[in-house]
């Protein structure tokens, strides 16, 4: 297997590519501007791109003339579909191990990994949590947003979402991080 450093204007993303991944990108960016380009766009031998168009979206945002690649010429076209979707696949099948993650975390302190998105905060406040304004629930006015896990909805009135709110920041002020939040709840921890 070898790396070549390839001219970014050779390189031709694949026009069926069924991932969207446009908001990965800065976060890819990021990640190149301070730890260099470590994992290689993987291309066929016509340079069109097999793995690697969040790598290359965000070389173009950087300005990169030469991206490093490695050209799958070993692969038959069945191969190279087949390995395309498998490689943005199997990483829905990884799960964070979140007491973990968040010693992980503790010990870097010179890099501000928010800019990774890894902020337990913005991540409730945008994804998880949104007011409720569909027909399903337009006969109530108790309950007012909603809390997505996976693919489950808790229902909240604003009285519970600011409680959940509270202990949050109250969680936050005192560990410094939000992870270990949820252990923290599960554990029935009274605060």
């Amino acid at each position: 297997m070898i790396i070549q450093e390839i001219e970014i204007q050779k390189l031709k993303p694949y026009e069926k590519n069924p991932r969207n991944n446009d908001e990965a990108v800065p976060y890819v960016a990021e990640s190149i501007k301070k730890f260099g380009f470590k994992v290689p766009i993987i291309i066929d031998k016509n340079y069109v791109i097999v793995t690697g168009h969040t790598r290359y979206k965000a070389s173009q945002l950087l300005g990169l003339k030469k991206v490093p690649c490695i050209i799958a010429d070993d692969l038959t076209e069945e191969q190279i579909k087949a390995f395309r979707l498998v490689d943005n696949k199997v990483t829905e099948n990884a799960e964070w191990d979140f007491d973990l993650l968040s010693q992980e975390l503790e010990d870097i302190s010179s890099i501000d990994m928010r800019i990774f998105n890894f902020n337990m905060n913005d991540m409730l406040d945008e994804d998880f949590f949104e007011d409720i304004n569909d027909n399903e629930y337009a006969d109530t006015t108790r309950f007012e947003h909603k809390l997505k896990i996976d693919r489950q909805q808790i229902i909240m009135t604003e009285e519970e979402y600011q409680k959940l709110i509270d202990k949050l920041n109250k969680y936050v002020d005192k560990n410094g991080v939000s992870f270990g939040f949820v252990n923290y709840l599960i554990g029935g921890a009274n605060d």
